[in-house]
């Protein structure tokens, strides 16, 4: 009976030890597991440190080149869901002009910076955004790629460049224009003679009517008037104003009894030189060149 417990005993004991040795094994294989797991989350930790703190991740994340980008994905078209009819609904662009008359004027260096979340969502817009998405209106591009040459050009040829740049930039500032008065210059130079547009007549107070006859233009127009009482010489009759040009025009009345003054580049006085009197109809042919250059 002894050798049989003795027998049963050893057995167990073997059974035992068997099974404590794939314990361990198994146990040994978890723990290299652990460990390995651990090994890979540490250094994936390091590398997401180590992207963290990258010069171009930290960049990109600064609120200025978030403005920006930003601005340049408000013209991203959305993208298409399934839907049981097709969705013919697609991003509208945006009008900005009145917004950026008003705006423009109080930009400011460095530009404000708009404000985001913790998770990268706009609170608010920087004013770099706006500047990113006219970048994909379609004139900008167009006009900008218009710049491109054939080829690289020389030194000179940059500096020529720069030059007419900040030229055109100093001439810009110098000037105290409205929009429309802009309008008109650009399409006066663009004329070739800067001739473009219609003058207005203003009648002063006197004894007197005075009309454009058909036809008038900047360049050449006809002012009737009609006397209904004595008049002296040396009278400012009406003036006629006109789109501004650059420089001052030269102004000429072919008829003898009328003479202008106070020449500017957007208006000028008409005279008589000599006195008139009731049923007095003269008419003061002018003629307005201007001395801008036509290119």
């Amino acid at each position: 009976m002894d050798q049989d417990s003795d027998k049963l005993s050893a057995a167990l004991t073997g059974i035992a030890v068997a099974a404590a040795s794939h314990v361990i094994r198994a146990n040994n294989d978890t723990n290299d597991r652990l460990d390995a797991t651990q090994a890979d989350t540490r250094a994936v930790r390091r590398e997401l440190r180590e992207l963290k703190s990258n010069g171009h991740i930290v960049r990109d994340t600064l609120p200025h080149v978030a403005d920006l980008l930003s601005g340049i994905a408000l013209a991203t078209q959305e993208l298409p869901q399934a839907t049981l009819l097709p969705n013919l609904s697609t991003v509208s662009r945006p009008s900005l002009i009145s917004m950026l008359t008003s705006a423009v004027s109080n930009f400011q260096w460095p530009p404000k910076p708009g404000s985001y979340t913790a998770n990268g969502y706009i609170e608010s817009a920087g004013e770099l955004t706006s500047l990113g998405l006219i970048f994909t209106f379609e004139e900008v591009r167009a006009f900008l790629h218009g710049l491109v040459g054939s080829a690289s050009p020389d030194s000179a040829s940059k500096l020529q460049t720069f030059y007419s740049a900040q030229g055109l930039a100093q001439a810009i500032i110098s000037k105290s224009y409205t929009a429309a008065q802009w309008v008109s210059i650009w399409k006066s130079v663009l004329s070739g003679g800067g001739l473009a547009g219609t003058p207005m007549l203003t009648v002063l107070a006197g004894p007197y009517t005075a009309s454009f006859l058909a036809g008038a233009r900047v360049n050449a127009m006809n002012v009737k008037f009609n006397f209904t009482g004595a008049v002296n010489a040396g009278t400012q009759l009406a003036k006629v104003a006109f789109p501004p040009l650059v420089n001052i025009p030269a102004v000429v009345v072919s008829s003898g009894v009328f003479q202008v003054d106070n020449v500017t580049g957007s208006e000028f006085t008409i005279t008589n030189r000599v006195a008139l009197n009731n049923g007095d109809t003269p008419t003061a042919a002018i003629l307005l060149g201007s001395c801008d250059a036509a290119s």
